[in-house]
């Protein structure tokens, strides 16, 4: 895990230090800003949010553990979901209890 959104101090105010030090790499050896290269989505007061794109490597090849980008978050959703319901029915003294978040 390389960044965590609930416990990630806010350095300013869209961004954290992860994003910080990709936007440097970024302008550094492509000259490009990352702000302009994620999606946004409007607050409830019509605020643009940048939002962190979502790498994991369980939703693709069964047969490679390839790292993509999440592009659908219904699908990323139950499959979280389906891995927390097989963990816990499995047969053992500790339940896990997750809430997931949007």
């Amino acid at each position: 895990m390389f960044q965590d959104r609930l416990a990630e101090n806010l350095i300013y105010n869209h961004g954290t230090k992860l994003r910080e030090i990709l936007n440097d790499a970024l302008e550094q050896h492509f000259q490009m800003n990352f702000n302009e290269h994620v999606a946004t989505v409007k607050g409830k007061e019509g605020e643009e949010t940048y939002l962190d794109p979502i790498f994991v490597d369980f939703l693709g090849y069964e047969d490679m553990r390839v790292y993509e980008e999440v592009h659908d978050m219904g699908k990323l959703k139950v499959s979280l979901e389906n891995s927390l319901e097989g963990f816990n029915n499995q047969p053992r003294a500790t339940f896990m209890d997750m809430v997931l978040f949007e």
